[in-house]
């Protein structure tokens, strides 16, 4: 058993091969229990693959633990032309089969519900998903959770596979499956968004012409996605969209809310700079400066107050910035950031952010020139004229009437030497 699991994983056909001649029935069970036909496809040796589904190997066996077909693996590892010498032995234990769907053939899950279409989709595989695709596997299977490959390929940032998948399903089911929701009411958007992947959600928003506002089961958009898990890039990219960045999600939180919260400073920063309102309350009354307070965020809280937010607001449940922090365990520290507000963070906390433009600013107005000199530079401006000018002027004049003097027969005088 070990001499022909090392001959699977090293890729020697050769060796595999004699120890079916040696004991064709002994080795068979041997490779059904230790799954070496996984290993082989998930080594990507296609001489190997060969050899033991000519052998009688089953192509579509389940792994005990995971349930994963060798199909999966290879798919997964990206081994096109092992995916391909697999498909026509999966359609051949189909046909022979009673029953032709009892192990799913091409379209087989795993103990997660999910298919090698769902595999190709997450590792990015083009190649693959067009081999499952021409070979007629479906395209939308949901998995036991309701993930549909759309929403893997959006959360690993994989474009192309969403345009692929859209082409593939037809105009109808691949609208549907742009906007698809899963068990908790998320779009691909919603995975593209939280994820940080900016190029699948400009391909929902721009070509796919996929919803990117759609809430799921508590509220919540992908803008208030990406404020929670801190991507700015989505932010920015779903303001350009045309989405409203005001829109009240679960609790009735924006999302500069699960910026404070999760002190997520960048998009907390961002929102602000746009104009956002800092005094906006959620559900319970509570501003971007109570979350900062109730979960510890310094910085956050520090952004806030340079904003214009008010510490003195209160919730429903009467209390202020301060009171919030004490309940939370938080007082000494947004104590050192009202009282004693300071540039320096080895003294008191402060936004970085916020400090770099001022510092920016401050250099600006320090290297700005005098209104006096700005007017002299511009009379100067006004007044100038190219040193070369006059001679330029002097050679065309010569040159008009050389020309003149040739037409009437006459010698033009010579011109004066350019002075150095």
């Amino acid at each position: 058993a070990a001499d022909l699991a090392e001959a699977v994983r090293s890729g020697d056909a050769g060796r595999v091969r004699d120890q079916f001649l040696s004991n064709h029935t002994q080795v068979r069970l041997l490779v059904e229990r230790d799954r070496l036909l996984h290993v082989a496809c998930g080594f990507g040796h296609l001489e190997v693959v060969r050899e033991l589904l000519q052998h009688g190997v089953p192509p579509n066996l389940a792994a005990p633990n995971s349930g994963r077909r060798p199909l999966h693996e290879a798919v997964s590892a990206g081994f096109e032309p092992v995916v391909r010498e697999l498909l026509p032995w999966i359609e051949k234990q189909q046909q022979q089969q009673q029953q032709p769907q009892a192990d799913g053939g091409i379209n087989a899950v795993d103990n997660r519900g999910r298919s090698a279409v769902h595999a190709a989709c997450e590792q990015g595989e083009l190649a693959c998903l067009n081999l499952l695709a021409a070979a007629g596997a479906s395209l939308n299977l949901p998995d036991s959770g309701g993930v549909t490959p759309a929403h893997l390929a959006a959360g690993r940032d994989h474009p192309e596979l969403l345009k692929r998948l859209r082409k593939r399903c037809g105009p109808a089911a691949g609208n549907a499956l742009m906007s698809a929701r899963d068990g908790k009411g998320l779009t691909p958007a919603h995975w593209a968004a939280a994820s940080g992947a900016t190029r699948a959600l400009h391909a929902l928003a721009s070509e796919l012409k996929a919803p990117v506002d759609l809430p799921d089961r508590q509220g919540n958009q992908p803008a208030h996605l990406a404020a929670r898990h801190d991507r700015l890039n989505c932010l920015r990219l779903l303001a350009d969209r045309g989405v409203a960045l005001d829109l009240p999600g679960r609790a009735g939180k924006l999302p500069m809310h699960f910026a404070a919260q999760f002190g997520n400073l960048q998009c907390l920063h961002w929102l602000l700079e746009q104009g956002a309102d800092p005094n906006a309350q959620d559900a319970e009354g509570n501003t971007p400066g109570h979350w900062t307070n109730l979960s510890g965020q310094a910085e956050c809280f520090a952004c806030w107050l340079r904003h214009g937010g008010d510490s003195e607001l209160a919730n429903l449940m009467g209390e202020n910035c301060a009171q919030a922090a004490r309940r939370a365990g938080h007082p000494v520290l947004m104590a050192t950031v009202v009282k004693q507000p300071t540039d320096n963070a080895a003294k008191s906390p402060s936004c970085p952010l916020c400090v770099e433009k001022d510092r920016k600013w401050k250099w600006e107005q320090a290297h700005q020139s005098a209104p006096v000199l700005r007017a002299m530079g511009a009379s100067a401006r006004r007044v100038y004229t190219d040193p070369l000018g006059d001679y330029r002027a002097n050679l065309n004049r010569r040159s008009q009437d050389s020309r003149g003097l040739r037409s009437a027969g006459a010698q033009a005088p010579p011109l004066k030497p350019r002075l150095r």
